[in-house]
């Protein structure tokens, strides 16, 4: 424990200021706030622990990659989503997406699929309108569960680089409704 951390706590016990409050408010739990306080005081004045090492959270990945290309089975058609780079960060990573300009039934070739341009807006935010998003990666919210399958990896496009993310991110599970609720109307 850091002293200067240590003396602030001892003068706030030591000054009592809430001992007052408690004995107007409710004076039967004034002893056991007294007993808390003079516990809380041994224990900044006594031995402190060892220094324990913290073990660092688990990076949650997305196991995709920019380029990749996902599709999810809508009724009468498939919507095609591009990986367009993946943003990592200390606690994992969040893929930038991008919906592709696509209208069909069944996953077109390779080379087909290097020419669909972006498609509609994915912002959740029905004042914006945002090409892109990042998909939140979290511990069994991902984006096979949601009914997406990885069909092909194409080539990145000019713009991809750009760093950081975009100002808006979707769950797996939200976005995949949303494209299901969009199919239906």
């Amino acid at each position: 424990m850091e002293p200067d951390v240590r003396d602030r706590a001892l003068a706030i016990i030591d000054a009592g200021a809430d001992l007052a409050v408690w004995g107007e408010e409710n004076p039967k739990l004034l002893p056991k706030r007294r007993a808390v306080l003079e516990n809380a005081r041994a224990q900044l004045t006594g031995p402190q622990p060892a220094r324990k090492r913290v073990r660092p959270p688990k990076r949650e990945l997305c196991g995709l990659a920019a380029g990749d290309v996902l599709a999810l089975a809508l009724p009468r058609r498939v919507a095609l989503l591009r990986v367009v780079r993946v943003y990592a960060y200390r606690l994992g990573e969040h893929p930038v997406i991008e919906e592709l300009d696509f209208d069909g039934t069944e996953v077109p070739p390779r080379e087909a699929l290097e020419r669909l341009g972006p498609g509609n807006d994915l912002s959740i935010f029905k004042h914006r309108s945002d090409r892109r998003v990042y998909a939140f990666v979290m511990k069994g919210v991902d984006w096979q569960r949601a009914g997406f399958r990885k069909v092909q990896t194409i080539s990145s496009r000019a713009g991809d680089e750009q760093p950081g993310l975009p100002d808006c991110g979707i769950s797996w599970a939200v976005l995949a409704e949303r494209l299901r609720r969009r199919a239906a109307q």
